[in-house]
């Protein structure tokens, strides 16, 4: 007899990190719920645990965060009374059959972004109608699925002597557009001006904003983000510093790792260069540090901004500096604003 521990192993050798990682995210959260068996509502839980997945960005794009769906799920679902042991925890039918259709030996690996798609498109799952039950159009998103699994489906850019360059797995400055380096010079005067030895979150949303040749600054400007204003605010934010350093300046933890997320964005899209709109990404995927305090005390439209950014990114997805996508044009740009602050190019 075949236990569900084997059952689970030879399931999963078809699965990439980031699915095996969605999956055991599912078993939380049936455990959670007490739950005998993984139902496909669980798995659509567990795949909205990963904060940069296609799942929980696309469901965020169409109005439903990760704590809605959860309550939703609870209310349809209620609670199973099991007392199961993790060990013990299986796959429901419904899961089983849509994980195996996503397993072809020839194929590559099964990404957490493919179990998203087979949990939209199969039919009569508890996870469809979850998504049925918080008025989802669930047409738009496996269009907006399948248009990004298109656009976003090359890991490398290969040069024109046909040779695959060989990439650092962490950001590194010379990956940076050229507007992007801007970014940092901006950054880096604004750091000095301020008398601190490490470029913050903070001084790196005031670059974003004054390179206005990057994608940053048109949806920043487009959304009413002044360039002064946003640097009063972040002067405000970091304070007076007691000196800068002579030499190179260094990143803090938070920017280094907005730039990681940022390098993150631009390898998923096939890319081997860091733009201002990965740069911005990043600092939203970051969700903490002095960024998101100056972005939450302007009041923009954080949710809009990001899909702004992907709608650009999708427009033009082999450009790490496209111009501002389609749906910006639907934003109010009234002379409210100095035209100096408002440069859309």
């Amino acid at each position: 007899m075949v236990t569900a521990l084997e059952e689970r192993s030879k399931l999963l050798e078809k699965f990439s990190a980031s699915a095996i990682q969605a999956l055991n995210a599912a078993r939380e959260e049936a455990l959670r719920l007490e739950f005998n068996q993984v139902e496909t509502d669980h798995l659509l839980l567990g795949l909205v645990h990963e904060q940069r997945g296609l799942a929980n960005i696309t469901l965020q794009r169409h109005g439903v965060t990760s704590r809605q769906l959860r309550m939703a799920a609870e209310r349809l679902s209620g609670r199973g009374y099991s007392l199961a042991r993790q060990e013990d925890l299986v796959f429901s039918p419904d899961t089983i059959r849509v994980l195996g259709r996503l397993i072809d030996p020839r194929a590559k690996l099964v990404e957490s972004a493919d179990i998203f798609l087979a949990l939209l498109e199969e039919p009569n799952t508890a996870a469809q109608f979850l998504l049925r039950d918080l008025s989802l159009n669930l047409g738009a998103i496996v269009r907006d699925v399948r248009a990004k699994l298109g656009s976003f489906s090359e890991e490398v850019e290969v040069t024109e002597e046909g040779e695959t360059p060989v990439l650092p797995r962490h950001f590194v400055p010379r990956l940076l557009t050229a507007e992007g380096g801007q970014v940092f010079e901006m950054a880096e005067a604004a750091t000095r001006a301020w008398g601190h030895n490490l470029v913050g979150t903070e001084q790196l949303l005031v670059g974003l904003i004054d390179a206005r040749g990057g994608l940053a600054s048109q949806i920043l400007a487009a959304h009413g983000a002044r360039a002064v204003v946003v640097e009063a605010v972040a002067a405000r934010a970091v304070g007076r510093g007691s000196g800068t350093l002579s030499g190179d300046l260094k990143p803090s933890r938070w920017c280094e790792e907005a730039c990681d997320l940022a390098w993150g964005l631009a390898r998923k899209q096939g890319l081997v260069h860091v733009g201002t709109g990965h740069l911005l990404m990043g600092l939203l995927d970051l969700d903490v540090a002095g960024a998101m305090y100056i972005l939450d005390q302007l009041d923009l439209n954080l949710p809009q901004i990001r899909n702004d950014l992907e709608d650009s990114f999708l427009a033009a997805p082999r450009n790490p500096e496209p111009q501002m996508g389609r749906s910006g044009e639907g934003l109010n740009l009234d002379n409210e604003f100095p035209s100096e602050d408002l440069e859309i190019l």
